[in-house]
């Protein structure tokens, strides 16, 4: 087969589907973002010149023609998706294109003064992109900062007898393609209080220290991430759930500590230091059974790596 019409086959085989997509109104976009990528014909031209394997041609050129249809959400309000009958989702719903809508980046302080009736904390926070750091160690209740932050935070809290809810998510629902700034977020918690913690980090860094903190039970969903977390002593079993796509997971707890965990996974590596492998989907560290401290992680993932390592304190 030739190289050239295999290149050519493919990009026949893209457009006739997107157009079909486009006939069925699963998709909907204007000319005027397809000509948006004319200079994609020159440098095909070009391509076509340079004294290089005609494979290594047709494989730049394949994926310079993904490269379009990755790109085609980015080049306007006027691409939208499944927009059949009343139901549509526009790109202008994901990503801001108004100029005139750009907010600059923002610098926040929020702190909770510490109270003593206070024993429990439940804590739901949607890092949004960026970097994130938490620890403990804070002589308020929380201490939240956040620094250039491309989606300034929207918090939320409310006291129920002994438990104390907090909430913090992105103002802005839509990405803000003007916004450049690398944000960062660091929050401190008290370590006396009992902390029900449920993150949900996004295109991100994070780096969870919990060493120094009672936790009654521990959530992340992660999304190409790269995160780090530090797990203490427990007191009981602690339930630990993680939800992660396309993210390398890192976690560490001690080597006293008993430990399960069970996975549902596509595609993910697994890397169990000082486990045993019980099942064909769970790890336990040696006599978990007989332990009452311990923690019951349970992990749905995909593309993703986990490492977990019993660390000596």
């Amino acid at each position: 087969m030739k190289t050239g019409s295999l290149f050519w086959g493919f990009a026949l085989l893209l457009f006739g589907i997107m157009f079909l997509l486009r006939n069925f109104g699963w998709i909907d976009f204007s000319w005027s973002a397809i000509f948006q990528f004319w200079p994609l014909i020159l440098i095909l031209a070009g391509l076509a010149m340079l004294p290089i394997k005609k494979v290594l041609k047709s494989v730049i050129g394949i994926v310079l023609i993904l490269g379009v249809f990755v790109a085609l959400p980015f080049a306007g309000p006027s691409f939208s998706f499944f927009s059949n009958g009343d139901f549509r989702i526009s790109s202008s719903d994901i990503f801001d294109f108004d100029n005139d809508n750009y907010i600059e980046a923002e610098n926040q302080t929020y702190q909770i003064p510490n109270k003593d009736d206070i024993t429990n904390g439940k804590l739901e926070f949607d890092s949004g992109l960026g970097k994130m750091n938490v620890t403990s160690g804070s002589d308020y209740l929380v201490d939240f900062k956040a620094s250039h932050n491309k989606f300034p935070y929207s918090i939320m809290s409310e006291e129920d007898n002994n438990t104390f809810k907090l909430e913090i998510e992105p103002r802005a629902k839509k990405v803000n393609l003007r916004n450049n700034e690398d944000g960062s977020v660091n929050l401190v918690l008290n370590r006396d209080v009992i902390w029900d913690l449920d993150f949900d980090v996004a295109a991100g860094e994070c780096d969870i220290d919990l060493r120094d903190l009672q936790l009654s039970s521990f959530e992340l969903d992660g999304g190409a991430s790269s995160i780090r977390i530090d797990f203490g002593t427990p007191k009981g079993e602690v339930p630990v759930e993680f939800d992660a796509a396309a993210s390398s997971i890192k976690i560490n707890i001690p080597d006293t500590v008993a430990c399960e965990l069970r996975y549902d996974s596509a595609i993910s590596d697994f890397n169990m230091i000082g486990f045993d492998k019980v099942s064909s989907n769970t790890y336990r560290t040696p006599n978990y059974e007989n332990q009452n401290n311990r923690y019951k992680i349970e992990v749905s993932a995909a593309v993703s790596s986990f490492t977990v390592i019993r660390d000596k304190n």
